[in-house]
């Protein structure tokens, strides 16, 4: 899946399942103009614990490769 594309998944993903999420990163900083080497979607979420299952759900196999123990750990942290 190219850059935009997942882009476009990822907030798709998160905006049907109502969790606020941020870009940054080199994508949020290309999009103000800014070049930068890097080719890479940096993207922080706000998961609630009780989320982890929809959220698992948004990404499945095998087009992704999701960690339930990451993904719950990350949730937790």
């Amino acid at each position: 899946m190219e850059h935009p594309d997942l882009l476009r998944y990822l907030a798709d993903a998160f905006d049907r399942l109502q969790l606020r999420y941020s870009v940054t990163g080199s994508t949020a900083t290309i999009a103000y103009g800014e070049p930068r080497f890097t080719n890479d979607i940096d993207v922080v979420v706000e998961l609630p614990i009780a989320r982890v299952d929809d959220f698992i759900a948004a990404f499945p196999a095998p087009d992704f490769d999701v960690s339930r123990t990451a993904v719950e750990s990350a949730a937790t942290q």
